[in-house]
């Protein structure tokens, strides 16, 4: 995969996760009329979150299987990745569930309702799990340097390197027979 698709993938993949929890979500339930609205809206781009937090680690790991499975670090990062967003859309999946079978919004039930309660957990897990799942989209996208288990030679960072300016010395070059 051409270095530059897997930097705009990276980009997407962490930008749109740390927008919706950094900006969107606190934005909606604070401009919002009722937090029932916001939760919807909040739904609604968490279903697309889910494509980019489900479809970019594994293109991402394609990439990598097409590359050898050379860099460890990044495989072992990417399927955490895959594991943690399959894990969020199912908490997601409930959270919805559970919203839309309750007579009254979850709000207004009291707070010791077992459906509020569950609805309370589910919602921490989903909102750690994606956190987690950022940060480890950071993790994998982060170069791997000489201190970090690699060679400075190898440049196989997601195929990313910077072009060098450098002629490679006469007893650098292959022996010619």
């Amino acid at each position: 995969m051409k270095a530059w698709i897997t930097l705009m993938l990276y980009a997407v993949w962490i930008g749109a996760g740390l927008t919706i929890a950094l900006i969107a979500a606190p934005a909606a339930f604070e401009a919002a009329p009722s937090r029932t609205i916001a939760a919807a809206v909040v739904g609604a781009m968490l279903e697309r979150w889910h494509y980019i937090a489900l479809a970019i680690p594994a293109i991402l790991l394609v990439g990598e299987w097409r590359r050898g499975l050379e860099n460890t670090r990044v495989v072992i990062l990417l399927s955490l990745a895959l594991l943690l967003g399959s894990a969020q859309a199912f908490a997601d999946l409930e959270i919805r569930r559970i919203r839309e079978s309750s007579i009254v919004p979850v709000s207004e039930l009291p707070a010791e309702s077992a459906v509020r309660r569950r609805f309370g957990m589910l919602h921490g897990a989903s909102t750690l799990l994606m956190l987690v799942q950022i940060a480890t989209a950071m993790g994998a996208a982060w170069p791997a340097g000489p201190g970090n288990g690699r060679r400075e030679d190898d440049e196989s960072d997601h195929g990313i390197s910077a072009p060098s300016d450098e002629v490679p010395a006469d007893d650098n070059l292959p022996e010619v027979r």
